[in-house]
């Protein structure tokens, strides 16, 4: 029928059409994975993540070792006068060990919580991808439906200069020919444009406000069939008034994409809007999601928030271990060293007349040294492991409640993504009967035995569902990047 139809275009029209389509939809070809990796590299809250997990990483590598030695150096104001002479100072060093076990514990403790900053850097990184994703997705669905707007227009212009003609006596089979003939192109268009966003809409298949108005309001046409006169006079006003409708639905929604362009320049850390093409995959790209009936495996082992509660249990559980080897005794190895003088005896003679010094006398001493510190009060450490290990028994209850969270989650994804898909199907097959429709409405106009009333209301009521499809492709594409959430597809493992 499509071919029929355009038998009766003359051929300068029908490029003039061409061109119009080919002006309204242009080639989108932004980068999506360009923008993920600067949201990544350059969000400030990702780095801010990842300056906490750097900072992790540093007392991490700071744990493990033995505490410093103890060094003490005491001088006499006045010699100590002792046998082997005056003592005029000491020094000792003095170096503690910890019970076996207790600096690796503290080591994989550090490790452990190292890793637990780590995952929860990535669920910000998880976050950030998803938000970019979902403002990508957005600024699609409004470039799209501000496209169906635009046809929208151009159909309202077109019945509004066939209304003139007639109120002005002109020919009315001519008029109703080269209505006809800027009419099917935009069948056409809308066809191969929704046809073309293989794979997206938004959650919530409602139709958009101002395609689905200017549907509703093309119903009050039929006045426009009485010829010149008032009818036709009270037509053209009728259609100025939605045209006025429609021009202002477009600075809205105009509006509506610079607010999400604003939104993709924030996660990018601009301060500056950031105008994004928005484009999809090829056209009947799908997807498909793991099993309903259990949580996949690539979920369990990369869910952020999954791997970051197990590593703070982990790190709990060495501090556990920790508190136990706390209440063991800690030795102590060192040395004491010991200045002295020789002091020379008053009143006692010495040989040969001299004075008597004891043998030995103004010898250096060194002693050896071993402490052992006696942990006595066990309350404190039993309470250190009990606190601990309570810890760890809600760390891995938590644990179990976001797996439960989870398989919920991915259960309404199953369901959100079947939902969508089967209003897919029906609007496919709603569109193809409009379509139809529109062909022989299109047919009988030509001929003089139709009604461009029932030819306007056709096109509406395609546009509308034509805007209703935009959203339930978006809606499918909003489930693949809440899975891409649970499993952190963007940002590894």
């Amino acid at each position: 029928m499509k071919n029929k139809l355009r038998l009766f275009w003359p051929g300068g029209l029908r490029l003039l059409m061409l061109g119009l389509v080919l002006f309204q939809f242009p080639a989108r070809g932004q980068d999506f994975q360009m923008l993920l990796e600067e949201a990544l590299r350059e969000n400030p809250q990702a780095k801010a993540a990842a300056q906490r997990h750097r900072a992790a990483l540093e007392r991490a590598g700071a744990a493990g070792f033995l505490p410093d030695p103890e060094l003490q150096v005491g001088v006499f104001t006045r010699p100590m006068e002792l046998l082997m002479g005056d003592q005029r100072g000491e020094g000792s060093l003095m170096q503690m060990f910890p019970w076996f076990g207790m600096l690796k514990a503290e080591k994989a403790e550090a490790a452990a919580m190292a890793e637990a900053v780590h995952a929860a850097y990535r669920e910000v990184l998880t976050e950030v991808a998803y938000a970019l994703e979902i403002s990508y997705l957005e600024i699609y669905r409004l470039q799209a439906l501000q496209d169906l707007d635009e046809q929208n227009l151009a159909l309202l212009k077109a019945l509004e200069e066939l209304a003139l003609i007639r109120l002005q006596g002109g020919d009315g089979a001519l008029a109703a020919a080269s209505a006809s003939a800027r009419l099917c192109p935009l069948r056409g268009r809308a066809s191969s444009a929704s046809s073309a966003m293989g794979g997206m809409g938004s959650m919530g298949a409602a139709p958009a406000t101002s395609a689905s108005g200017a549907a509703s309001g093309g119903a009050g046409m039929g006045g426009m069939e009485a010829g010149a006169g008032s009818g036709a006079y009270s037509a053209i006003l009728r259609l100025r008034m939605q045209r006025m409708a429609l021009e202002s639905a477009l600075e809205q929604r105009q509006d509506d994409l610079e607010l999400a362009y604003f939104q993709i320049g924030t996660l990018l850390g601009r301060e500056e809007a950031v105008p994004v093409q928005a484009s999809l995959g090829p056209a009947g790209t799908r997807w498909m999601l793991p099993d309903a009936q259990e949580l996949p495996l690539e979920v369990l082992e990369a869910n952020p928030m999954l791997a970051m509660l197990a590593k703070e249990q982990l790190a709990r559980e060495q501090e556990v271990k920790m508190a136990r080897l706390e209440g063991a005794p800690m030795i102590g190895l060192g040395v004491n060293y010991m200045v002295f003088s020789p002091r020379p005896e008053m009143g006692a003679p010495g040989p040969e007349g001299g004075m008597f010094v004891p043998m030995g006398m103004g010898n250096n001493m060194v002693m050896p040294m071993v402490s052992l510190n006696l942990p006595l009060y066990r309350r404190k450490y039993k309470a250190k492991a009990a606190a601990a290990r309570e810890e760890a028994g809600a760390l891995a209850l938590q644990q179990d409640q976001v797996r439960q969270e989870l398989f919920l989650s991915f259960q309404s994804l199953h369901r959100d993504k079947q939902e969508a898909e089967r209003r897919l199907r029906l609007l496919a097959d709603q569109v193809a009967l409009l379509e139809e429709a529109l062909n022989w409405a299109g047919t009988a106009l030509i001929g003089n035995a139709g009604s461009l009333s029932e030819v306007v209301n056709i096109q509406q009521e395609l546009l509308s569902y034509q805007a209703q499809r935009i959203e339930a492709e978006v809606a499918v594409e909003k489930v693949r990047a809440a899975y891409e959430r649970l499993a952190a597809k963007h940002t590894g493992k």
